[in-house]
């Protein structure tokens, strides 16, 4: 800190207080839940968590507890965003029977296990992608999921479906009819070091990252995947960060999914094609919208990935007690096809995947 010669001092010390654990809870206000809305509990409050899905969710639920593995950054974010309680330890949300919703937003390692705490405890779990980090974590799931009832929601947070661009394609194309995809991510590059590229900790950014955009093709197709052909930049890296997977689906629809961490941020990040009888539209980094048919048209609005719709939806299923927005049979079915591009990859054949 820099001051002026006109002060009666020379420095300024600020000491931050720094407590790793919460040995206890600390309440932070008084939480009074609406008549129907979702009494939630989160765990973790990272930056996706604080910037994107509380400012989203804040109004939708009641939020009632927090946890992190550090104290005072759970303590920050339950005064930021009006938690009842925070905590470091997060069996205290799994054990909170007041909560009967759990939003995840842990390192991916963490998913698997804690999604399946959570639904033991018969919370309705929203995770941020992705579900599981290998096929033994997401077989587990299944299987906890399946002994379950009444089975609680459970929801992954693959937005892009969501988005206001991509519900008006649904609209536009005819459901039963065919469609050639193209998705292009220039997604740009992760120092091999980073905590998503850890096999460990992150899994890599198919599973980490491009599963997003494997689901936003499996909603526009409309249909299941059949087989998976899929191909990486090579480099001595081992990343498999940069790749081309064709996807054949059940229904006659291919789609070519394009993730590329060797390109140039100037350039922006995803482009959206779908061609469908006689017609073609295209979406630009969820902020254009064209469509050419016998009627065409231009859209343009600020960048609208979907997060705000993809929260309303969970929690509007939850109150009215509707079905998940995405269906766990999809949502086992998405990871499936992630694990086979990886396997398609690494194996330099195509995947076929049975039923």
């Amino acid at each position: 800190i820099i001051l002026s010669r006109k002060e009666p001092f020379t420095g300024i010390l600020i000491r931050y207080e720094n407590k790793k654990e919460l040995t206890d809870t600390i309440k932070i206000s008084s939480v009074t839940s609406s008549p129907g809305l979702p009494v939630a509990g989160f765990i973790a409050a990272g930056n996706f968590a604080m910037n994107m899905l509380l400012p989203a969710v804040k109004k939708l639920v009641s939020l009632r507890g927090v946890a992190t593995a550090e104290g005072n950054s759970s303590l920050y974010a339950g005064k930021k965003f009006g938690f009842g309680y925070c905590t470091s330890d997060y069996k205290k949300i799994l054990d909170d029977r007041e909560i009967n919703t759990v939003f995840i937003v842990t390192r991916h390692n963490l998913h698997a296990t804690q999604v399946i705490e959570s639904l033991k405890a018969g919370k309705n779990v929203f995770v941020e992608k992705p579900l599981a980090m290998t096929p033994d974590e997401l077989a587990s799931i299944r299987e906890t999921y399946s002994t379950i009832n009444p089975k609680p929601l459970l929801m992954v947070g693959y937005n892009r479906r969501f988005a206001p661009f991509t519900s008006r394609i649904r609209e536009l194309f005819p459901a039963d009819q065919p469609k050639s995809i193209n998705i292009r991510v220039n997604a740009g590059a992760v120092p091999p070091g980073h905590w998503v590229n850890d096999p460990e900790t992150g899994g890599g950014r198919i599973i980490g990252e491009a599963c997003h955009f494997v689901d936003l093709a499996i909603y526009l197709a409309n249909s299941r995947v059949k087989a998976v052909n899929a191909f990486a930049v090579g480099d001595n890296r081992n990343l498999m960060d940069s790749f081309s997977a064709v996807l054949k689906f059940s229904n006659g629809s291919t789609a070519s999914i394009n993730y590329f961490s060797n390109g140039n941020k100037n350039v922006p990040k995803e482009q959206i094609e779908v061609f469908c009888a006689g017609t073609v539209s295209k979406i630009d980094d969820f902020r254009r919208m064209e469509f050419h048919g016998r009627k065409s048209f231009r859209l343009k609005s600020s960048q609208d990935k979907g997060h705000a719709a993809e929260v309303k939806a969970f929690a509007e299923a939850i109150k009215n007690g509707l079905p998940s927005p995405i269906s766990f049979e999809e949502l086992y079915h998405t990871s499936v096809v992630i694990f086979s591009i990886i396997e398609s990859i690494q194996n330099g054949r195509i995947i076929e995947i049975d039923g």
